[in-house]
Formats: C-alpha cells, structure tokens, sequence
C-alpha cells in the first residue's frame, strides 16, 4: 500500500471515463483524423501545458491594431505608387505574410489572429480599384470634351475613327477608344508640324525660353554647317548669329541698339517679328526673325526663329538700281543731244552745217542703239531660255573674226587663228556664243594701239573626268590694272589708262561674256600685263559624240 502512495507523491491524477460511449466527447483543433476527444483527455493536455509552460497568450490590444494596420497601409502605399496589377501581388503577397506571420506566432505561443487584417485588405483593393477606375473615366471624359471642342486640322481622319470603333462597349471601353482616338490624332499632328518644320524653304530654329535649340529643319543644319557650325541642337541660339556683322533692325535706324538676346525677349516682339537684316561670314544678306510660342494655357514655352537668305533680293535691288541709273544716265544722253542738236538746227544763227548735223545726229543714234543693244543682250544672257545645239567651236570664232573684220581693219590690226585639230564640238546657244566671242574680238582691237595683232586660237584638252575645248584670245594691247582686274566682270565698268583712246561702251560687255560662259558651265580666265597685252581663255565642255 505504501508504494502505492508513493507512486502517486507530488503527482496530478485526473480521473475520468475515456472509453468510447461512456465519457463525454469534444472535437478540437488538434484531434485531427481521430475524431473528438475525451473532457478528461482535454484537462490533462491543459495541464500538461500549463505544467511545461507552454501556454498560449493572446496578443494585446496595441498588437493586434499594429498588426492589423501596419499590412494595409503598406498596401495602400502601393496602391498609389504601383500599377493595378503590382497592387494586386503586392496585396496577395500581404496576405500570405500575415498568415504566415500568424501560424508562426502561435507555434510560438502568442496568438495574432489575421482575420481582421485579411477581411480590411479583401475589401480595401476592390474599393481602391474602383476608387482608381471612376477617377480614370472621370479624367478621360473631361480630358476627351477639351479635345472635342479643339479645332480638328486634319478631319480626313474622321471616317477611319468610325470604322475602327467597336460594335458593342461599355463606357469605359468607349473611353478608352475615343482617348486612342485623340492619342492617334496627336500624333498624326505632330507628324504633322515636323514634317511641315522640315519642308519649310528657310532656315528655322525652335528654342526654349532661355534660347536652347530644340528643333532645327534641314536648311537649318545646312546653312550653320556652311558658316562653320556643324551642330546645331541642343546650342545657344543668341551665340549662333555671334559672327554676323551689321545687325540693323528694318523698323529702326541704323544705329539704334541692338543686342542678340532680344530676339528672345518680349519686350523686343515688335521689333524683332519685322526682322533684323545682317551679313554673314560669308558675305550673304539675311533677316532674322522670332515670333513667341505658347502653350495651350497661354504660357511661354519656347520662340520660333527663322534665317531669311536675302542674297538674291539684294543682288536684284542693286541691279535694278544699276539699270535705273543707266536708262535714266547712259540712255537718256544721246536722246537729249539729239534734242538739243534739233532745238540748235531751227534757229539759222547756231545751225550746223547739213552734212555736221546728220553725222552727229547719226552718231547719237548709234550710240543709243548700241546701248540698247548691249542691254538686250544682257538680259537675254540673264534669261533662262537658251537654244543649245551641238556646234563646231571653230565655225564659232571664224563667224567672229569675219564680222569684226572691218573693225580691225579701220585700226590696221591683224587677227590672227590658230586651231590645229579637225573639230571641236561643243553644246552651245550659237547666237549667244559668237557674241561673247564678238565682244572679247571687239575690246581685243579697241584697246590696242593700230598696227598689232590679236590670236585666236582653239586647243582640245582631254581630262579624267570630262573633254574640254579652250578658246584663247590673245592682244598687244594695253593692259588691265590690277585694281581694275577685279572689276573686270562687273556692271557699267569702264576703263582708260594714260594715253588710251576713249572707247565707246557703257561696261556690259564683259558681264554678258562672264554671264553666258557660266550659263554654259565654262570658266573664264585672262591673264593682263600693263602695255604688254591681255590674254583671254574660254574653258567650254567638249561635246560627247
């Protein structure tokens, strides 16, 4: 009996039925596949656990509503910083955490129940994704009615925006079709001003407010890369004009003040949009304009800058002025001595001899004929319309030499022809061409002294490239100057040195030579010593038989 006792010192003994059918039974957690369990069984786990200090301890309040909390504002955070579908890996992902985190807590022996947490993250996406998706269409609608009152610039768009559209959609669906719409129109747009911007004749440069090049068409990048300035983007916009000289705005005076900045300056809008006229390192004439640019909110975002080649309008004005100056100098003249011999020849007191007047009369007419004649010449020359035919070059110079025969005769000079080949085709307005020879003949004799010789003569050269035929005319006569060599080719230029005998002209003569020879991609040259002679050579393609 005594071991008895001691068998069950400082021991628990619970006492209970466990078989099946005579205790009383409960399902738990743990019971698993063996159905339920014993009461007795179930006071002997609590304490069996309570004796091994393995009991469970609820969390408390500040845990659970850190627990709680803590996991949907990570969500919402990445709600607002994420696309939908990362906010809903992130959310999934969430809740697998907090399961887990909650499984290993209670192994652990605290109990952190997640159903709170799990129930707030369920119910936050769907309620955020709508949330997101009413803002959305609320965005496209209002975006999509200030598109719809912007005028449409290319409407042949609108038959194909039909087409594309679906038979049967929601709002949303509609929505998102009409934003693609105006997405596509956008872009049709801007495809649009670039190419426009591209085929635009002049030079123009797009900044930013501060004078950054953003965009610059092609005659942009190839007018800077001639003067020198390969790049262009991304460059100053006052620093590209730096190297031009003259800067005169064309509605101030010449000497008013000026500075490059002010084409980015409104202020200076006024001024600037009729255009500052300079000359570049080149020599040519431009005006520079800019014009603002803004943003549909009405802001400055940038200005527009153009380069104007004015070259050929300045080279007109001067030639016109030129021809004004001659019609109203050169040709008015003779007109107004024939005149005056008229009103001389009706009073018997100051009359002329019969035979005096008519050689003067007669000489005035030439004189006004001749002008007439070299004007018409040179703007023929000038004209686009040549009658080019294959021709013998040689014919050419012997039609030339035959016709200013007398006229070397008149000064006992000789004209002398060298030309040792058989033919020397050329590609040539006849007419056009025995004139330039005829007038290179005709200055050959008037400025040389009587008694000398003029040589002509016809070389053939054959190149790499291309057969040339070189025509030389070669005087004794008196020479160029050097300071008058560079305006050999230049309008109503004329010449006399020391004891030279006057000769008739108004200085067209050698810009019409200088003019077909061009016309007919030739080149000119000469070589001039003073009181020893000029040589001229005219360097013509040869004609490919």
């Amino acid at each position: 009996m005594a071991e008895k006792a001691e068998f069950f010192r400082d021991r628990y003994v619970l006492v209970g039925p466990t078989a099946i059918g005579m205790a009383d039974s409960f399902p738990t957690p743990v019971s698993g596949n063996d159905g339920v369990i014993s009461g007795v069984e179930i006071n002997a786990n609590i304490l069996s656990s309570l004796l091994d200090g393995r009991s469970i301890t609820v969390a408390s309040p500040w845990q659970l509503v850190l627990f709680s909390t803590l996991p949907l504002a990570l969500s919402l955070l990445c709600f607002f910083l994420l696309s939908p579908r990362a906010s809903l890996l992130v959310t999934a992902s969430v809740c697998v955490a907090l399961l887990a985190t909650s499984y290993f807590a209670l192994t652990a022996g605290y109990w952190l129940p997640p159903a709170a947490a799990l129930l707030t993250l369920a119910l936050a996406y769907p309620l955020w994704s709508w949330r997101r998706l009413e803002a959305a269409m609320r965005y496209l609608a209002e975006e999509l009615v200030l598109l719809n009152k912007e005028p449409h610039l290319l409407p042949e768009l609108a038959a194909s925006d039909k087409r594309d559209a679906a038979p049967l959609q929601d709002a949303l669906e509609q929505r998102i079709h009409a934003m693609q719409v105006a997405a596509r129109r956008v872009r049709d747009l801007r495809q649009f001003v670039t190419d426009s911007l591209s085929s635009l004749p002049d030079a123009t440069l797009v900044t930013t407010t501060d004078g950054n090049v953003l965009l610059a068409n092609q005659p942009a990048n190839i007018y800077f890369a001639s003067i020198g300035l390969p790049k262009v983007q991304d460059a100053l916009m006052p620093y590209l004009f730096a190297g031009m000289t003259n800067p005169k705005a064309l509605d101030q005076t010449p000497n008013a003040e000026f500075s490059w900045w002010n084409l980015l300056d409104l202020q200076h809008t006024a001024t600037i949009s009729q255009g500052i006229e300079v000359n570049d390192p080149q020599g040519r004439s431009l005006i520079i304009k800019s014009a603002p640019s803004y943003s549909g909110r009405k802001e400055l975002i940038g200005w527009i800058v153009s380069v104007i080649d004015i070259t050929a309008i300045r080279s007109a004005e001067r030639s016109r002025d030129e021809s004004l100056h001659f019609i109203s100098h050169d040709m008015r003249s003779p007109q107004a001595s024939i005149l005056a011999l008229l009103e001389l020849q009706r009073d018997e007191a100051t009359a002329l001899p019969p035979a005096e007047f008519m050689s003067r009369i007669e000489k005035a007419a030439s004189t006004t004929l001749s002008l007439a004649d070299d004007f018409v010449q040179l703007v023929r020359a000038e004209s686009r319309h040549y009658r080019l035919e294959e021709t013998d070059l040689q014919d050419i110079l012997l039609d030339a030499t035959e016709e200013m025969w007398a006229l070397s005769r008149s000064k006992n000079i000789r004209i002398l022809s060298h030309a040792p080949g058989d033919r020397y085709p050329v590609h040539i307005d006849r007419s056009l061409m025995t004139r330039v020879l005829t007038n290179l003949l005709s200055n050959a004799i008037k400025y040389s002294p009587a008694g000398t010789s003029i040589t002509c003569s016809l070389q053939f050269e054959q190149g790499m490239d291309e057969s040339t035929v070189i025509c030389s005319i070669s005087d004794q006569g008196y020479g160029i100057t050097r300071a008058d060599q560079a305006r050999l080719f230049q309008r109503f230029q004329r010449f006399k040195h020391g004891d030279q005998v006057k000769a008739d002209g108004i200085g067209l003569g050698m810009v019409f030579v200088k003019t077909v020879v061009d016309r007919h991609h030739g080149q000119i040259s000469f070589h001039s010593v003073l009181n020893e002679g000029t040589t001229f050579h005219i360097k013509l393609p040869a004609f490919d038989l």
